[in-house]
């Protein structure tokens, strides 16, 4: 997109300073940027296309077309504004399947990949026929270098520096793949690094062009060049041959990106690009050891794996290439944490129904890059809870700059309640909340299995909900409404399918249990469909408002308390630092029976509750412990892998 007209400029310096075609030269097919940056655009700066998007800048242009920085005047925003080159939107049914498979790729959303808002077509008056115009994209502008101009200019990587990154391509790649997307076009020029300004700082990798991608499902592809789909030098054997395109097409190319990362060359060398094509059919890939003499043996051997001459032949998925070449470290910690955690005991609780799973705001860390923080102005993940505390603050003009009362979410809200007004603060949050952010992997897991279940969570997203929504799983959704005055002593009760709530006293709420599935949000939740009802516990009154009544038993319906009684809790994601998160769990245990947990106990009058936690503090597992929770160090993620692993 963007990055790859940037590198325009670049890949002809490279030739006129003698770069070895093997050293990253761009690939000569058809698809190769062509312009040099800062070429004169087709398109006017100030002019407006489809009565909306104003062209502010010229970025460059590449074998699609031209693309430009342009103001969308209706939402107020900057956007990556594509063309796509007359001739090729002139091909027979090219616009069709340019709407269907952006249809397709918007399905992917993940925060490293690339956001494709619209395909939209500009038509211009000729002769007064109303024929011809501007067939253009809009999408995500990003700031920053693509992974290939990040090589020419640093040269390779070392396995630690390349390691974040390769762990970010996996996650776009696992999405999309995950939507039925194949991107059959993954080059370094594709991979746009976002931050990390002068070495500080994370760094966002967001894979582009999804929109141009191929459907899992299909042979049809948006660009051919002949008999080819995508990029020769980083094509599958299987595309250069015309086969049967898969993603394991993607997964040959994230292997050539890491040798490139590696070792600054490409594996295979030719006079052009198409030779160099054919010599993948021809020979196995040389070893990146070969440039790298002290190079990890993991890393040779999952290059080499990625880059098999058959697909049967590579990894099965991206996210084994990821554990093949993880940190010593990092996997020591994982193998060393997991071993403490009984995988099979909770998982055959789970699916057995016998499990009541709470989900706190930790479990959305595994949408997210690492070491990644939350942008208001690009949201593509939630945020944490001291992110939007200092969010809220900062609109607020929270008088405080310490970081205590900062991450203080609770008394930030109530300053802004007290300074503003109860609706602002709800528009705030309505505005954070209300967007398709990604659906984690406990949320997909609890999603698939076949059990009814009642799951508790403090959060205000609605990705459990999407979740379930997703997998064709149908729920109820009860609500601990603060926002509305008429309704305070009730609960709101959305039986599966409904647009509106009933609005009845916890006392009174009948639900089989046994067979329907419920999401009972305590903190309340963001309604993206009406949004009148809208309610999020956040204020300290609203803590202590619903403290009280689940002191006095009248907040938690009944038929939950019954059912409680009888299962396992297990928390995840749910942290005690905050006072308030910590009488929570603190009333759960005064639901449960009283008889204390030993060694001797009976398992069915004494139910065991688990909380799984990343790097809980001393005093936190004291805590849990204090409440006859065993706690567990573990992310989120590779607790819910363990989980999986007992299916196999």
């Amino acid at each position: 997109m963007v990055a790859e007209m940037a590198d325009a400029g670049r890949d002809e310096s490279s030739k006129r300073s003698g770069l070895p075609a093997t050293e990253l030269s761009p690939p000569a097919d058809a698809l190769t940027v062509t312009a040099e940056r800062g070429s004169p655009g087709t398109l006017s700066l100030g002019q407006v296309l489809a009565d909306r998007y104003k062209i502010r800048r010229f970025i460059g242009q590449g074998g699609m077309g031209e693309v430009y920085e342009a103001e969308d005047r209706e939402l107020r925003d900057r956007v990556a504004l594509k063309t796509i080159r007359p001739e090729v939107a002139a091909q027979e049914g090219a616009v069709e399947r340019f709407k269907r498979e952006i249809q397709l790729a918007r399905k992917v959303t993940h925060p490293n990949v690339c956001r494709i808002f619209d395909l939209v077509h500009h038509r211009t008056v000729a002769g007064g026929t109303g024929e011809g115009g501007t067939i253009f994209l809009t999408m995500e502008l990003l700031a920053g270098e693509t992974l290939s101009q990040r090589l020419r200019r640093t040269g390779r990587m070392t396995t630690t520096e390349a390691f974040p990154l390769v762990a970010q391509m996996a996650a776009a790649l696992v999405a999309a793949h995950k939507a039925g997307v194949v991107h059959s076009d993954f080059k370094s020029s594709n991979v746009m690094l976002v931050g990390g300004v002068g070495g500080k700082g994370a760094v966002r990798l967001v894979v582009m062009d999804f929109g141009l991608a191929l459907r899992a499902d299909s042979a049809e592809a948006i660009i051919a060049m002949g008999s080819m789909i995508g990029t020769p030098a980083y094509m599958a054997p299987e595309q250069i041959e015309g086969g049967e395109i898969t993603p394991s097409a993607d997964i040959y190319a994230l292997g050539i990106i890491m040798y490139e990362m590696i070792t600054s060359r490409w594996p295979f060398d030719g006079p052009d690009a198409i030779s160099i094509a054919r010599k993948r059919l021809q020979h196995p890939a040389p070893s990146p050891r070969r440039q790298v003499t002290d190079l990890d043996p993991r890393w040779e051997q999952t290059i080499l794996r990625c880059l098999q001459r058959y697909p049967e032949d590579r990894f099965a998925n991206v996210e084994d290439v990821v554990r093949a070449i993880e940190p010593v470290e990092i996997l020591e910690r994982r193998t060393k944490q997991r071993a403490f955690v009984p995988f099979g005991e909770i998982a055959d609780a789970l699916k057995a129904g016998q499990v009541v799973p709470f989900l706190g705001a930790g479990v959305n860390f595994d949408s997210r890059p690492p070491g990644l923080g939350w942008d208001e102005k690009a949201p593509t993940f939630v945020p944490t809870v001291p992110e939007l505390s200092r969010f809220l603050a900062k609109k607020s003009n929270f008088p405080s700059s310490n970081d205590h009362d900062l991450h203080n979410l609770a008394g930030v809200a109530s300053y802004f309640v007290d300074t503003s007004a109860r609706r602002r603060l709800r528009e705030r949050l309505h505005e954070v909340f209300d967007r398709d952010f990604l659906p984690c992997s406990i949320h997909t897991y609890l999603a698939g299995l076949s059990v009814p279940l009642l799951v508790l969570t403090t959060n205000y997203d609605d990705l459990l909900e999407r979740a379930f929504l997703s997998a064709k799983r149908p729920f109820d959704l009860v609500i601990h409404p603060t926002d509305r005055k008429d309704v305070e002593a009730s609960i709101l009760w959305w039986k599966h399918g409904a647009t509106e709530p009933l609005a009845i006293p916890p006392n009174q709420l009948f639900i089989d249990l046994q067979t329907t599935t419920v999401i009972y949000k305590m903190h309340g939740t963001v309604d993206r469909a009406l949004r009148k009802w809208d309610s999020f516990v956040i204020t300290e009154e609203d803590h202590m408002n619903l403290i009280s009544h689940m002191s006095a038993q009248t907040a938690i319906p009944p038929i939950f308390v019954r059912h409680f009684r009888q299962r396992h809790f297990l928390f995840l994601g749910y942290r005690l630092r905050d006072w308030n998160s910590r009488v929570v769990p603190k009333t759960l245990k005064a639901l449960l029976p009283s008889v204390p947990c030993g060694p001797e106990d009976n398992e069915d009058e004494c139910p065991r509750s688990w909380a799984v936690e990343f790097r809980p503090s001393p005093w936190e597992i004291e805590l849990w412990g204090a409440r006859q929770v065993k706690v567990y160090d573990l992310e989120i993620s590779d607790f819910v892998r363990g989980l999986r692993d007992q299916d196999t």
